[in-house]
C-alpha cells in the first residue's frame, strides 16, 4: 500500500489499482472470515435443518458484506474506473470520464466523478469538507486536485495513444571524434534540449545532456579499454504526494569497460558501471543502482 496525499493506493495482481481515502473501507479482508466460519460451523449444529440451512445463509451473507466493506473506493484498470459501494459497483469506461468534481456541505465533502453526458457519480466515502478546497494546507493541492492528478496518471498507465496535449521539442545535437594516436581514440556527443507540453517544461526532459569515450586499443584489436562519462543536466519531475514540480540534481556517470581477444572465436569481457558509485536520481525518489561490476566470455562461430 501506498499513501498518495490524501488518498492511499494498493496494487492488485491483476495490476489493477485500488484507491481509497482513510474511513472509508475496512483496511483488512481478515474479518470476513469470522462470520464465514461461523456459518460453516452452524451448518454442523444441532438444529433442524431449515434454522441451520437459514442461519447459515445469513453469515454467508454477513461475510460477503464485509468482504465487500473491504473494497470500498475506486478501482482503476484498462477498463476504465470501477467505483465500488458496499452493495453494488458501477464502472465507466475511460473514454467517457471528464474528471472529478468536488461537492459539499458543512459536514461531509464527496469526490464526484463527472462523465462525457453530464451524469455524475459521487465517491463511496466522505471527506472533511475543508479538504475540498484548493490550497487547503500549506500549499498542499485539494482533495479534488490530488484525485485528478492521480486519475490522469493511471490513465496514461492503462490506456495507448497520444495525449490529446500539444508537446513541442527543439534541440541542438553536436558529435566529433578524434584519433589522438594509432591506439588512443576520443568521441563526444552533446545534446540541447527544449521540450515542452502545452507550454510547460516537460519532466524528466534534461536541458544538457554530454558524453565522452575514450578508447584504447592494442594491435590488431586483440585488446581494448573504454573509459566512458556521461553527463545529464539537472531536470524537472513530479512529487507523487504533494503533486509539486521539484528538480533532480545534475549528475555524471563514469563507466568502464574492456575485452581481451583469446581467439579468433573467443573473447573475454568485462565492465564497470557507475565506477564511482554516484548518488543520483533519474525519477524522483526511485533509486538507482550504485557501482556494478560484470563480466564474461563471448563466443563466435
Amino acid at each position: 500500500m501506498e499513501t498518495i496525499g490524501l488518498f492511499r493506493t494498493r496494487v492488485g495482481k491483476d495490476g489493477s489499482v485500488d484507491i481509497w481515502a482513510k474511513g472509508w473501507r475496512l483496511e483488512s479482508q481478515v474479518p470476513a472470515l469470522v462470520p464465514l466460519a461461523i456459518g460453516v460451523a452452524f451448518l454442523f449444529s444441532p438444529f433442524p435443518f431449515a434454522v441451520r440451512a437459514a442461519g447459515c445463509a445469513l453469515l454467508l451473507a454477513c461475510a460477503w458484506l464485509t468482504l465487500r466493506l473491504s473494497r470500498i473506493g475506486f478501482r482503476a484498470d484498462r477498463g476504465g474506473i470501477t467505483i465500488n459501494r458496499a452493495v453494488r459497483s458501477r464502472s465507466v469506461p475511460w473514454d467517457r470520464i471528464e474528471g472529478f468534481i468536488g461537492a459539499r456541505n458543512e459536514h461531509e465533502g464527496r469526490c464526484v466523478l463527472l462523465t462525457a453526458d453530464g451524469e455524475r457519480l459521487a465517491s463511496p466515502g466522505t471527506l472533511d469538507p475543508d479538504e475540498m478546497d484548493t490550497f487547503w494546507g500549506e500549499g498542499e493541492a485539494s482533495a479534488i486536485d490530488q484525485l485528478n492528478r492521480l486519475a490522469l496518471r493511471l490513465r496514461r498507465a492503462f490506456t495507448t495513444g497520444n495525449e490529446p496535449t500539444d508537446s513541442t521539442q527543439k534541440g541542438l545535437e553536436l558529435f566529433g571524434n578524434a584519433r589522438l594516436s594509432d591506439a588512443l581514440s576520443v568521441d563526444a556527443a552533446y545534446t540541447w534540449l527544449d521540450a515542452r507540453q502545452d507550454g510547460v517544461e516537460e519532466v524528466r526532459r534534461p536541458k544538457n545532456v554530454a558524453s565522452v569515450n575514450l578508447t584504447w586499443r592494442a594491435p590488431d584489436d586483440q585488446a581494448s579499454v573504454t573509459l566512458t562519462a556521461r553527463y545529464n543536466g539537472e531536470m524537472t519531475d513530479e512529487e507523487f504526494k504533494s503533486f509539486s514540480t521539484v528538480t533532480l540534481k545534475a549528475f555524471t556517470l563514469v563507466n568502464l569497460s574492456g575485452a581481451y581477444r583469446l581467439s579468433e572465436h573467443v573473447e573475454l569481457f568485462a565492465r564497470v558501471e557507475n565506477l564511482l558509485d554516484q548518488d543520483y536520481f533519474e525519477v524522483f525518489n526511485f533509486r538507482t543502482p550504485g557501482r556494478a561490476a560484470y563480466g564474461g566470455v563471448r563466443l563466435r562461430f
